[in-house]
């Protein structure tokens, strides 16, 4: 064997990819590359485009306004027990959001269908809520609107989640 025949016979043929491309080590056979990533049909993991991550960033900003929420409602629970109902499922939110996020950076599809009804349903909330506060009500409108947009129709959302364009 000679060092620069890669520890094989001269006259035995090499097969398949290089080992630096397969990963396969000396002696070991080749690694087909639909392995690579979960087998065939799976698309490598990339990261989230500006759409996805825009919406990832309003979700955080939402979880900070739950669990701000839940604690200033965890302050007045000593008022009335129906605060503490109120401080504790805001904190719960607060981590659906975080774990929302999570997911929808990660392609996952269930997570994007998830964020798009509940955006929907506040959209729906703040549509009702015009009447009395029209600031917060256009806001919510607004992002509400954002977020469905941006991981249902954007070029790029739909590109990542795995929809036709």
């Amino acid at each position: 064997m000679t060092e620069s025949s890669g520890g094989r016979e001269p006259d035995q043929p090499r097969s398949g990819p290089p080992a630096e491309v397969t990963g396969a080590a000396e002696g070991m056979p080749p690694v087909a590359p639909s392995s690579f990533y979960g087998g065939i049909g799976v698309r490598p993991p990339t990261e989230p485009p500006t759409s996805v991550r825009t919406v990832t960033i309003l979700l955080y900003v939402a979880a900070a306004f739950a669990f701000l929420g839940g604690l200033l409602g965890l302050i007045v629970a000593t008022v009335s027990g129906v605060f503490l109902f109120l401080a504790v499922a805001l904190i719960v939110v607060g981590v659906a959001y975080i774990v929302l996020a999570g997911k929808l950076r990660q392609g996952n599809r269930t997570a994007r269908t998830v964020a798009v009804v509940l955006s929907g349903l506040s959209l729906v909330a703040n549509l009702l809520q015009l009447r009395r506060t029209a600031l917060s009500g256009l806001i919510g409108i607004a992002l509400n609107g954002a977020i469905i947009y941006l991981l249902m129709f954007h070029p790029d959302s739909k590109r990542f989640f795995g929809d036709p364009v």
